[in-house]
């Protein structure tokens, strides 16, 4: 249903019953930058179960790329409709919840100052994520809302945001 794999989710959620350890999974993302002039500004290839991509990103001109590749924070903002997405359809499908089409757009205002070195404000001003969905036979608005909410309360990219995440910097040279 929705294109969500719920037979997958109820063997993984059976899984984590029987052992809790299984629910804790590591992800990994290594890159590189490049210093081929005229190019993008960093790659990482990036695994999954089923084979991998390679991504590229470059600054935007104004922040010392040439806007070849998406940005970081288009990453950052495609990684968290994306999480969101899934999270809530996900939820949809577990309980049932026919929808049609969904469109998710996240944005964001920056504040680049602090990134420039010229203020200590915070650089990211908050970020808006926007749900249109076609609704399938039956479901209501508030059955959308609702089930937008229980994926707002489940959706680990919104936890990035929302919680205080302890993260480390290890520095090697070599």
């Amino acid at each position: 249903m929705n294109n969500v794999n719920v037979d997958g989710i109820r063997a993984f959620v059976k899984e984590v019953e029987q052992n809790p350890q299984a629910a804790w999974k590591e992800k990994v993302v290594t890159g590189n930058w490049s210093f081929k002039e005229g190019g993008h500004q960093y790659e990482a290839t990036v695994e999954y179960p089923n084979g991998s991509a390679t991504l590229r990103s470059d600054q935007a001109p104004f922040m010392g790329g040439r806007g070849q590749a998406p940005d970081p924070v288009q990453y950052c903002l495609f990684g968290i409709s994306a999480c969101y997405a899934g999270t809530l359809m996900a939820v949809a499908a577990m309980e049932g919840v026919g929808i049609k089409r969904l469109k998710v757009t996240a944005k964001n205002q920056l504040d680049l100052r602090k990134a420039l070195g010229l203020s200590d404000r915070p650089i990211i001003q908050g970020v808006t994520l926007s749900v249109e969905a076609e609704l399938g036979k039956g479901v209501s608005i508030d059955e959308i809302k609702r089930v937008a909410k229980v994926a707002e309360d489940r959706c680990p990219g919104i936890e990035c945001m929302r919680r205080e995440i302890p993260y480390t910097v290890e520095v090697k040279a070599g």
